[in-house]
């Protein structure tokens, strides 16, 4: 049962790097204005603009079937998104695990709540690496995700584990605002 959770969690992961691939590559032309939708629309090659077919978008698998080059014009594809797709895959399945392994989640019946707040943290923080790596830009959306997901996990925390002592979330609840909104002033 647990291998099956885990590899659940992985494939979400992987999933969810994909997802973090296309909002990379279609963002500047959506901010820009150039009339790309992030949600609608088929992902294409680059260089050829021929649509992806299923079979290229598996993440991961796809990338080392193909060889890391477009199936039509042999075009290289970076290995920046077999790396984003990794990594998230990889920070899933370690959530996963803790999760997994911590009774006193399951006990108190938060799982799935803490569970939420845990992978959005996550998500956000790489989206924030990969956006700031890449264009030197961090997204609003992804700051507001990660403050709203520590103050959800703090909150579980602190109200239901009651595993948490008042001084610290305070200091560091407060840091995290302040740097949020230094960043966001700026």
């Amino acid at each position: 049962m647990e291998l099956v959770f885990l590899i659940g969690f992985l494939c979400i992961g992987l999933i969810f790097g994909s997802f973090l691939n296309v909002l990379l590559s279609r963002s500047p032309l959506f901010f820009q204005g150039g009339g790309i939708s992030v949600f609608r629309g088929r992902s294409q090659c680059d260089r050829c603009q021929r649509q992806l077919r299923w079979f290229e978008l598996v993440p991961v698998v796809s990338f080392f079937i193909l060889q890391g080059k477009c199936h039509t014009c042999g075009n290289r594809i970076p290995i920046e998104y077999l790396i984003v797709e990794g990594t998230m895959g990889m920070i899933f399945l370690g959530i996963g695990y803790r999760l997994f392994s911590s009774a006193l989640l399951f006990s108190t019946g938060l799982f799935f709540i803490y569970g939420a707040f845990l992978l959005l943290g996550a998500f956000s923080l790489l989206a924030i690496f990969f956006f700031d790596r890449k264009y030197m830009l961090i997204p609003d959306i992804f700051s507001a995700s990660f403050f709203m997901a520590s103050l959800g996990m703090t909150g579980i925390r602190f109200f239901y584990l009651q595993d948490a002592d008042i001084q610290g979330i305070v200091l560091a609840s407060l840091s995290i605002f302040i740097l949020f909104a230094g960043i966001w002033l700026l």
